[in-house]
């Protein structure tokens, strides 16, 4: 009988529970593998975890906003199936998918005129299908299609050319093969027109003749935007719903010839990763107007892309933004969003634990890496520090809240020894900062056989991988070169409904591009009905705002223990002043009357707390830990990420959205694409990923 490979799956963020879902996933693993995934704390999921707070109701408290995206066709697919596998009936509280995610259509963004600042709704209509279920996703051409498409729609025409513009479109020679002109077809307008070309040439644009067939669609579009640009006129003296439509065209437009005349169908999207975006937009024909608009922003926001989360100076490669607004706006099954229906611990991080565990992973709890070593091309040995001993040698991390299975936000101090001394502490164990001493150090000996998955997020590789800097100039390069940022978020508990607060829209939504540093804004009010505040004494809603946090940009954290605390109070100041200064533009109704200011007794708090007090009953986080930080994509350097399945080291896979993918930025998605495609790498399962060669050249 042969003996086991052990599998060492280094953290528990969602990129190293995908590795070892997709090994355990493969027939017989068993008979090949022995898994164990060791973990820093108690609780799985990265920058995904979340807990539940047993002294305030079990309300939920997460490390920021976290909706998915309606083009995750890999994490959907794995959740899916996560859910189907799943040790609990589907009468359970969110036993189903469709019961833990709930669509959401409707992104209103919050656009700045002068001193003012004004809602502006954007609906995506529901497709068919739904993320993760089989069938091949667009090809480059076909979304290239429907963002022209879009543009179309946009301005309703009926698809003629307006008087006297008609007569300077010319169909091109090799296009009347092709739709047999007629009468209505000479008269159509130069957009209606290159929509017709595209469709009708072969969908794969290896086959076309780019001197040829991109070049005169480029000339077409060209054309449309001139005719529309010289109608307007100026632009910033529009209508509001006329202004508004022009920045949509001109972007949809610039981004279709910029994807044509940078051949990026068959170069692929990495090949502009050099450039940054606003620069490659303007490089495309794409005016001040555009560039410094509200959905340009609002791509920016989505992705936290400010160097050292300064707002002051955006920063986003042209690739890896261009391939984000694609997948988010064109690429989508079902419905845009999805908002879970409680914590990402409860419905994503808790199941896969669930599953795993029932396959036979083990987990090895209060485990810190302190170093990696390599010897002759391959890790040789990981240094642990045990936080804590078990009393019976093994944790049971979850707790039942209203009839689901939860991560509690401290250790569970009954299972650990000493645990009353530790609870007394107070410490936070998931700190690179806590003033903590491990009870015991330890070597786990890697063997030739062995493999190693690496899942810690890039801010914390920089103090426990010297060794394989040392010995790659990749390794060196990705650690060196490629920043993180702190981030920051607010949970705010309210007394009153988003009507109360007098929010005009009655559709359920979330918005992107809200006034800077807190951006990104969310109405959770679904939650209260999972948490367990007590019947007379409930809030009405929950808002969640986060954003970026300006600050120290490497990748090396300061030896000050002090940093958490100064960060927190640097984030509630900021929370503080955003409520004061922006919250009126949201909320209307959560002003003090005859004040500027915002009304503190909006805030749900107990006790007799009063004004800005209350705003200490909320849950406010700044995630400054290295291994929170937020992996940025920004121009030049995002060429430095390795790929999860080529780590330069024989023994050694990588697993996490820091590493190498077909989107290359910050998400759930590319977390789990980087699981699949080590555990492919290790054991060559799965097969397929989907969407991996989307205009990779």
């Amino acid at each position: 009988m042969s003996i086991r490979k052990q599998v060492i799956v280094l953290g528990g963020g969602v990129g190293a529970l995908t590795t070892a879902y997709y090994l355990t996933t493969r027939p017989n693993w068993q008979e090949e593998y022995d898994i164990t995934v060791h973990q820093l704390g108690w609780r799985l999921g990265g920058k995904g975890a979340s807990s539940r707070n047993p002294d305030e109701h079990d309300r939920i408290e997460e490390h920021g906003l976290h909706v998915w995206f309606g083009f995750y066709e890999n994490a959907f697919a794995t959740m899916r199936a996560v859910y189907d596998e799943l040790p609990r009936r589907s009468s359970a509280k969110l036993g189903t998918i469709d019961q833990a995610f709930q669509p959401l259509d409707r992104i209103p963004m919050l656009e700045q005129i002068g001193d003012r600042w004004s809602v502006w709704p954007f609906d995506f209509p529901e497709l068919p299908g739904a993320p993760g279920d089989p069938g091949a996703i667009a090809s480059g051409w076909e979304v290239l299609t429907r963002l022209l498409e879009y543009v179309r729609d946009l301005w309703h025409w009926d698809g003629l050319a307006p008087s006297g513009m008609h007569s300077n479109i010319v169909i091109p020679r090799w296009g009347q093969d092709l739709l047999k002109p007629d009468d209505t077809t000479s008269r159509l307008s130069p957009l209606h027109l290159a929509i017709h070309l595209m469709k009708a040439l072969p969908a794969h644009p290896a086959l076309h003749d780019k001197d040829l067939h991109h070049s005169d669609l480029v000339a077409l579009l060209r054309q449309w935007l001139e005719w529309i640009r010289t109608s307007i006129g100026d632009v910033s003296r529009a209508g509001e719903s006329l202004r508004r439509a022009w920045v949509v065209a001109e972007l949809g437009i610039c981004v279709a010839i910029g994807i044509l005349e940078d051949e990026l169908l068959c170069r692929g999207l990495a090949s502009i990763d050099g450039e940054e975006f606003r620069a490659w937009l303007a490089r495309h024909g794409a005016g001040a107007e555009v560039l410094d608009s509200t959905p340009v922003r609002a791509l920016y926001d989505c992705c936290f892309a400010y160097e050292n989360g300064d707002v002051a100076r955006p920063n986003f490669a042209a690739g890896v933004a261009l391939g984000c607004a694609l997948r988010i706006g064109l690429m989508y099954r079902g419905h845009l969003l999805y908002q879970m229906q409680a914590g990402m611990g409860d419905v994503v991080v808790a199941p896969l634990y669930e599953v795993l565990r029932a396959r036979g992973v083990k987990f090895e709890f209060f485990q810190r890496v302190r170093k990696i070593e390599v010897e002759g091309g391959r890790v040789a040995r990981v240094q642990f520090g045990r936080q804590v001993r078990l009393k019976n040698g093994r944790y049971e991390p979850l707790v039942s809240v209203r009839g689901m299975h939860c991560w509690p936000n401290k250790p569970l101090y009954d299972q650990i020894e000493d645990g009353d001394r530790l609870a007394e502490c107070n410490v936070n164990l998931e700190s690179h900062w806590a003033a903590w001493t491990d009870v015991e150090s330890w070597t786990l000996e890697v063997r030739e056989e062995d493999r190693v998955v690496l899942g810690i997020s890039l801010g914390g590789l920089a103090e426990i991988c010297q060794d394989l800097s040392n010995a790659s100039e990749d390794w060196k390069n990705m650690i060196d070169q490629l920043p993180t940022i702190r981030t920051q978020s607010a949970q705010l508990w309210m007394r009153r409904d988003l009507s109360q607060l007098g929010w005009r829209d009655t559709a359920k939504s979330a918005m992107v591009a809200a006034p800077e540093p807190y951006d990104v804004w969310a109405d959770m009010s679904h939650l209260i009905a999972c948490e367990g505040w007590p019947p007379d004494d409930r809030p009405l809603s929950i808002q969640y705002l986060c954003g970026p946090m300006k600050g120290d940009g490497s990748n090396l954290p300061p030896p000050d223990p002090d940093t958490p605390e100064k960060a927190w109070k640097d984030a509630r100041a900021q929370i503080k002043n955003w409520l004061d200064d922006y919250a009126g533009w949201i909320w209307p109704a959560a002003v003090s009357a005859g004040s500027r200011g915002f009304d503190w007794e909006v805030l749900h708090a107990a006790g007799n707390l009063r004004g800005e007090a209350r705003l200490d009953a909320q849950w406010i986080r700044a995630n400054v830990d290295p291994t929170e930080r937020y992996v940025l994509s920004p121009a030049r350097v995002n060429r430095f990420r390795l790929p999860g399945g080529e780590s330069g080291f024989r023994n050694l896979v990588l697993a996490g959205d820091w590493t190498r993918t077909a989107i290359n930025a910050g998400c759930v998605e590319a977390a789990v694409m980087s699981g699949m495609e080590a555990s492919r790498a290790l054991c060559g399962y799965p097969r397929e990923i989907v969407g991996e060669h989307f205009m990779q050249g």
